[in-house]
């Protein structure tokens, strides 16, 4: 009754089991802030599967369909993000849909920000 359950088919070879704790670990919120999930009594003994892209479902066992804008549509343009830093001195990096970027020097020109 108190055992770890495990992750089905091991997640069909297209993704890793992991923990609770371990996912909370791993993952952060919209606003980039880190979960925690190491307190709870089911935090090491709850295992799911964090699925490669493009494979999605408990298991692993389906790959999502493409979405989004047609890659032949013409006419259009592509976002632009804005960020103004303030910073003299330091570094940061930026966390865009869980990976970060390369470290970028506060005061870095234009194509720095762009390679990393």
């Amino acid at each position: 009754a108190c055992q770890r359950t495990e992750c089905t088919s091991d997640c069909n070879d297209v993704g890793r089991c992991l923990t609770l704790k371990k996912y909370a670990d791993d993952y952060y919120n919209d606003d980039s802030v880190q979960y925690t999930y190491d307190e709870m009594w089911d935090s090491e003994k709850i295992m799911g599967c964090v699925c490669d892209f493009p494979y999605v479902n408990y298991d692993c066992s389906e790959r999502t369909c493409p979405t989004g804008d047609d890659p032949l549509t013409t006419g259009q343009v592509n976002e632009q993000q804005l960020f103004y830093c303030t910073a003299t001195g330091g570094s940061f990096a930026f966390l865009y849909l869980g990976e970060y970027t390369d470290t970028i020097k506060a005061g870095a020109h234009e194509t720095a920000i762009e390679n990393a």
